[in-house]
């Protein structure tokens, strides 16, 4: 994360929830130019299929049909209010439902890198709040081969476990993740470690 300001429960903005379950909620976000943008915050009803018990969040923008776009860059006045502000609505959404952990899909490698690093500079003070768990759940394409029969998917980018991420070093085999659980005091790594993901190395 390019600021160098940290995570702070104490500086988030209010968070409107839209729901009784804390599961969806909205807030006002200052950009660059003094201007504000509502970002909507929502996790997914029912679990992921994959992995049990975790809950996939979303959150971004809304574009004009009220969706939210994940995909979405904006310059943040404080960007770290505005992760402080995410963070925080994951942990009353984990305390309220003891038995769920947040995920976190890492769209891209750059935006993978950027949660990735943005955890461990504040590594200390989310721990006492929650643990990061790392995983590596599908393959992207990695080029167009040259002939016509070549294999555009790189399957060495994969490792089907999950990896609690540490304060400092890079990820597990220097791959990065693809997708992130949040969960609280570890709750739930011993069921991604044994839901049976194995290597295919």
């Amino acid at each position: 994360m390019t600021q160098r300001s940290k995570i702070d429960f104490m500086d988030v903005y209010a968070v409107e929830y839209e729901a009784e379950d804390k599961g969806e909620g909205t807030f006002q976000a200052e950009l660059t130019d003094g201007s504000f943008v509502s970002l909507k915050l929502e996790v997914s009803i029912m679990p992921w299929g994959k992995l049990p018990c975790v809950y996939n969040l979303a959150f971004g923008p809304m574009d004009y049909k009220g969706r939210i776009d994940v995909h979405a860059r904006l310059n943040y006045r404080k960007l770290m209010k505005v992760f402080s502000t995410i963070l925080l609505f994951v942990d009353e959404y984990l305390r309220a439902y003891p038995g769920h952990n947040i995920g976190v899909d890492g769209s891209s490698n750059s935006r993978a890198e950027f949660y990735y690093r943005g955890w461990q500079r504040n590594f200390v003070y989310l721990s006492a709040y929650m643990k990061l768990t790392g995983i590596k759940f599908y393959v992207r394409i990695a080029r167009v081969g040259h002939m016509q029969y070549d294999n555009p998917f790189d399957f060495k980018d994969i490792r089907c476990k999950a990896f609690p991420v540490s304060q400092s070093g890079p990820p597990a085999g220097k791959i990065m993740y693809n997708y992130f659980v949040i969960s609280r005091d570890g709750y739930g790594l011993d069921n991604f470690k044994n839901h049976n993901y194995e290597d295919k190395e």
